[in-house]
């Protein structure tokens, strides 16, 4: 399960900070092999520092923000662009669209919103839409559409409890009130929490009459346009079915549908599949077009490739989802060799001149 309320704030803060400082190491190690030794020397430090800290964590914490705080202005300082008209990313954007038409701004609106058989608590403070109704089924089923543009994000729990995580440039169709049936339909990616019910298996429809179907369990799900759709399972047990085929995962594996009925079943690293719920983008060995492709929906802004040899580059390391763009691609740039050219309200991706 997902710890959003965890009490330890400073402790994680403290290794939330560590764990940025040796993913930075290993950038300038894989961009950099001239400064190799250097490196070896810098991340000997970095772990002199995080042994000191097990003994005087506060001293520690100040080393490291210093630590953080010069890697920031030696990477972006030196080689900055104009990119300050791109706000941040990491807003709570959301539109909510109600049975009969009307549409709520969801960033604007904080109440109460009465229905026939649900109440709909917005929290602009907690960011998030809290379905509560006093029936546990209803014959007379009342859709809602939660649309998360890009560059936004928001969470939504549903009448039976279910709580679910929206990523950008996504949107999620679902009933005020459920029926005899518990379905949902997924456009993008979402993380679910589902509360159980072992008479009613939750649901959960999404692009080439792709299904997940669940009792109780925590999951991620990736179905954008034009991408393979992706079931990544934490916790409990799905099926994932696609036409004539059929898979049931366990903790740790991961569903792909790319083409046809077929699917593909792996062991995948949870964490990194979920790691954007925590406000990152951790990958590894991952394809330079699957990550502009997370930046351009957190920062609403279209990249293109000089050429398709880019696209399949593979490099690994970690993004921050409320960092400036201008700081993510830096780093990307040292990895992955390339440039990132912005022209006309759109960035283009071009081999490093040498």
């Amino acid at each position: 399960m997902i710890d959003t309320n965890s009490n330890n704030k400073d402790i994680k803060r403290l290794y939330y900070q560590w764990y940025r400082i040796m993913r930075s190491v290993d950038f300038v190690k894989q961009c950099n092999k001239e400064r190799a030794w250097s490196n070896l020397q810098q991340q000997l430090r970095f772990r002199r520092v995080r042994r000191i800290g097990r003994r005087i964590g506060s001293a520690a914490a100040v080393v490291i923000c210093i630590s953080l705080l010069c890697f920031h202005f030696y990477h972006v300082g030196e080689h900055s662009t104009p990119l300050d008209h791109i706000a941040n990313s990491g807003n709570y954007q959301a539109l909510l669209v109600l049975d009969d038409g009307e549409q709520i701004n969801l960033s604007l609106q904080n109440g109460d919103l009465h229905g026939k058989d649900t109440l709909i608590e917005i929290s602009n403070h907690d960011k998030k839409l809290v379905y509560k109704s006093d029936k546990d089924k209803s014959s007379d089923l009342k859709y809602n559409r939660l649309i998360i543009p890009r560059g936004g994000w928001y969470r939504v729990e549903l009448s039976d409890g279910t709580r679910i995580w929206m990523n950008s440039d996504s949107q999620l169709l679902y009933p005020e009130v459920f029926g005899e049936k518990r379905e949902v339909e997924l456009w993008g990616e979402a993380y679910f929490e589902v509360a159980r019910d072992s008479a009613r298996p939750f649901i959960v429809k999404m692009q080439e009459k792709c299904t997940v179907e669940v009792l109780g369990t925590c999951f991620n799900i990736s179905a954008y346009a034009d991408a393979p759709v992706y079931a990544t399972l934490v916790e409990g047990k799905v099926k994932v079915a696609k036409d004539s085929s059929q898979v049931i995962l366990h903790p740790s594996e991961q569903a792909i549908i790319s083409q046809g009925d077929c699917i593909e079943v792996k062991k995948v690293d949870t964490s990194l599949y979920i790691s954007w719920l925590n406000g990152e983008y951790r990958f590894k060995n991952t394809r330079l077009e699957d990550i502009v492709g997370q930046l351009s929906r957190w920062y609403d802004v279209d990249f293109r490739f000089e050429n398709n040899v880019l696209k399949d580059k593979r490099i690994a390391g970690i993004i921050y989802r409320y960092e400036n763009l201008d700081f993510a691609i830096r780093v990307l740039e040292r990895v992955a060799n390339v440039d990132f050219i912005w022209k006309d309200d759109i960035m283009y991706v071009k081999q490093k001149e040498k």
